[in-house]
This record gives C-alpha cells, sequence and structure tokens, in this order.
C-alpha cells in the first residue's frame, strides 16, 4: 500500500469562478457606493476595504476545501472546521445526491460514514472536480479495507443506512426536480391557452398556473419517491455499485 496521501481539492475552475462572481458583486456595490457619495467618503473606502478584506478570506478559506486520505485515516477540511478520522472508525464509504438549489441541478459527491453515525462529507470528492467520481470513491474504499485493520468491527445499523442513502434520491433532490417539471407543464398548457384564446380570467391566472405546477411537483414527487422505495433491496451484504461486502474484509466472491 503507498504510502503517498492522495489530495481531492477544489477545481481551479470552481475557485475562480468563486473569485470572479465576488469580485464582481464588490466592484458592483463599490461603483454604486462611490456614485452616491461622490467619492470623497474616508468612511466608504474603510467599509470597502473591510469588504475586500472578506472577500479575500472566503476565496482563501473555499480554496483550501480538500480531503486528505493517508494510510492513517481521512482529513476533510472544510470551509471553517478540520476533521481527522482514523480508517478503524469509517463505516462506510459511498456516493450519495444532492441537489445545488442555486444551480438547480443534481451532483454527486462521496461520504463517510462514521462509527459514532455521524456523516461526514468529502470536499473534493465529487463530480464537480472529479471527471471519474466512482474510480475515486472505489479507490477510498479499497484504501479504508487496507488499512482499518483486523480490530475493525462493523455496525451494521450504520452500514445500511449508508446503503440505503446511497441508492435513493433525497426527498429534496425529487422535489426540486419535480418543481422544475411542474412549471415546464404549466408553460405547457398556457402555450396551449394562449393559442385557443382560452386563457382564465386575469385576476385568476397566477393562482391557477400557481396551483397547476404544484399539483404536478406534489403528485410527481410523492409517486416517485414510491416508486424508489419499492424497487427490490440489494443483498444485506453488498454494497452499493461496489461489490464490496458491508461487513467483510475485502472484495466478495462472484456470485452464481
Amino acid at each position: 500500500m503507498s504510502r503517498v496521501a492522495t489530495t481531492y481539492r477544489q477545481s481551479s475552475k470552481t475557485v475562480i469562478g468563486l473569485a470572479t462572481a465576488i469580485a464582481t458583486a464588490l466592484g458592483g456595490v463599490a461603483l454604486t457606493a462611490l456614485k452616491g457619495q461622490g467619492g470623497n467618503d474616508r468612511d466608504l473606502y474603510i467599509a470597502l476595504g473591510v469588504y475586500a478584506a472578506l472577500a479575500v478570506l472566503v476565496i482563501t478559506r473555499f480554496a483550501r476545501l480538500a480531503t486528505i486520505a493517508s494510510t492513517k485515516g481521512l482529513v476533510a477540511r472544510g470551509l471553517l472546521w478540520t476533521r481527522r478520522v482514523p480508517w478503524s472508525r469509517v463505516q462506510a464509504v459511498v456516493i450519495e445526491t444532492t441537489v445545488s438549489l442555486r444551480e438547480q441541478e443534481e451532483h454527486e459527491h462521496a461520504v463517510a460514514y462514521i462509527d459514532n453515525r455521524r456523516r461526514l462529507a468529502l470536499p473534493g470528492v465529487n463530480d464537480k472536480n472529479l471527471d471519474a467520481l466512482p474510480a475515486a470513491a472505489e479507490a477510498l474504499r479499497q484504501q479504508w479495507i487496507s488499512a482499518r485493520g483486523s480490530a475493525w468491527q462493523p455496525i451494521e445499523a450504520i452500514q445500511r443506512v449508508a446503503a440505503h442513502r446511497a441508492r435513493h434520491k433525497s426527498a429534496l433532490v425529487l422535489a426540486v426536480r419535480w418543481v422544475k417539471i411542474g412549471v415546464g407543464v404549466m408553460a405547457v398548457v398556457w402555450i396551449v391557452l394562449i393559442v385557443f384564446h382560452a386563457l382564465p380570467p386575469e385576476e385568476l391566472r397566477l393562482p391557477i398556473a400557481l396551483g397547476l405546477a404544484a399539483l404536478v411537483a406534489i403528485v410527481g414527487g410523492v409517486t416517485e419517491n414510491m416508486r424508489n422505495r419499492a424497487l427490490p433491496e440489494l443483498p444485506a451484504n453488498e454494497a452499493p455499485s461496489t461489490g464490496l461486502p458491508l461487513s467483510g474484509s475485502g472484495p466478495s466472491a462472484p456470485s452464481g
């Protein structure tokens, strides 16, 4: 096993994008304030200097987000925190799906489940920074299996929760997805009504549109959630998508 630590960082594109967004917003605020104050207010320059310093601090802290995997364990560096977990305390490493409310897109990221029933998101180990996220997650699993030691004991309750979270979409993911579908359906219906000159009275248009979008979103989200939960469960000793046993010490034997 290699003694060299593997570091997963935020991609330079993500860091540059954040820096550009903050710099643009700060520049706009500064220009507006300077026009309003005539450019002679000393307190204004001090305030802008403080804002600029805070912006640099946020960007710097964001750039440090990373996951470091070594022979000893995981180090997860967040925006304001650093968490160190030895491999012997890790119960599972899985890929989960989340949704970005800002981008309204689904994203996948790796999560480690710890023996105290806490989830540890692994910064940098996600589909925005890695083209081969499943391969990276599998490498982390193999490193965990090799380094957790003979004293490691499985906690099936935690492993089953991890497997469930990896297989099923979260309620938030489904909600955002079906809200978008509901808005799309409402837009199509509205276009049809416009073509046939059958729009409802003006005072009822917004309530009807919002109600139709909400109805489609609720029915679709509930139906898909029920369908997902009705999917056949994986065998109790098999981890999601990898074929690794949840409580064994290595890869499972091929079936059949």
